[in-house]
């Protein structure tokens, strides 16, 4: 008994003696070296800074799943059910089986399946109802939270930082000594940024004196509106000719209506078309794309306060505040 004693003594020790030291290990591991190459050191930090966005993805979907979970816990209680029976009645119980369109929908999505091969139909069948399940299952929570739930999620996306974004093609608007800088980051043709411009502007606005709006062009092609609107801010009428493109409706390679809105905002027309067939401007589109596409922006509008690259789920007014905030810095 004595002996069966000293031993559990020991082994507690020995793990308290390794958890003091793993703990010691985490609190210090900012400068702590994970890796060499010839003797030159790979900082715990520098792997934590460059995994930082897909570790905020992983927590990000993992509290999503926490939330639902508890979302129908506590509602299968209210109900007085089961979970199983909640999610029987309102989840599997109104879920249409699969039928013919579904089957023509899957077949189109995964062409490269034989949905013909009978031996395979239950196979798809199974497929498809889970997807269509999910699609309840998703549908049901966003009810739940929309009508009875306050869900308030405070995870917050890391910060991510873009140096040397001034050097892009841009245009400014407001004053062009003002200390700090609101990139937006935006499309012509995007429904989006059309309708939160002038929301952006009204923002700088209320700072103009300390901050300047710069408008970066930003497509997943190289288009004639793109180059139209480079050429137009050789000129300076940048502002001028985004507004056209913003408020009128037109076909986006119809080179009549970009020289029909260079004459409205009476520029160089002779100068104009010589800028459209532009090598120089068709590098400025093309380095603006691999620049953002390199720094991981694939969608628009998109916000930089001078390098710091907000997420593309930040609200306006989120947006405002930390102008705000950091206006005076």
């Amino acid at each position: 008994m004595k002996n069966a004693f000293i031993v559990t003594l020991f082994i507690y020790f020995l793990f308290a003696c390794n958890k003091k030291k793993n703990n010691d290990s985490l609190f210090n591991s900012n400068d702590k070296v994970i890796a060499t190459i010839n003797n030159e050191p790979i900082f715990y930090e520098t792997i934590e800074k460059l995994a930082s966005k897909d570790l905020y993805i992983i927590r990000k979907k993992f509290l999503n799943k926490l939330i639902e979970d508890k979302i129908i816990e506590n509602e299968a209680k209210k109900r007085n059910l089961s979970i199983d029976e909640l999610l029987e009645i309102e989840i599997t119980g109104k879920t249409e089986p699969a039928n013919l369109d579904d089957f023509e929908k899957f077949r189109q999505l995964n062409p490269y399946i034989n949905t013909f091969d009978i031996s395979k139909l239950e196979e798809i069948k199974k497929i498809i109802e889970s997807a269509k399940r999910s699609e309840r299952r998703k549908i049901y929570i966003d009810s739940l939270i929309k009508n009875k739930y306050k869900v308030n999620i405070l995870l917050e996306e890391p910060i991510s930082r873009i140096n040397n974004i001034s050097a892009l093609s841009q245009y400014y608007k407001g004053n062009k000594g003002a200390r700090h800088s609101l990139y937006l980051i935006a499309d012509y043709n995007c429904c989006v940024c059309k309708k939160i411009k002038p929301e952006i502007e009204k923002i700088v606005d209320k700072y103009k004196n300390r901050i300047k709006l710069c408008y970066i062009y930003y497509s997943d092609k190289i288009n004639l509106g793109g180059i139209t609107l480079e050429a137009a801010g050789k000129q300076g009428k940048f502002q001028e000719m985004l507004s056209l493109l913003y408020n009128e409706d037109f076909i986006d390679n119809d080179t009549m209506f970009y020289l029909a809105a260079a004459n409205k905002i009476d520029i160089d027309t002779i100068q104009f078309k010589q800028d459209l067939k532009s090598e120089d401007i068709y590098k400025k589109i093309s380095n603006n794309f691999y620049f953002l596409k390199n720094h991981e922006i694939y969608s628009v509008p998109r916000f930089v306060f001078d390098d710091i690259l907000f997420p593309d789920t930040i609200k306006l007014k989120q947006l405002e505040l930390f102008i705000k905030n950091n206006i005076n810095k």
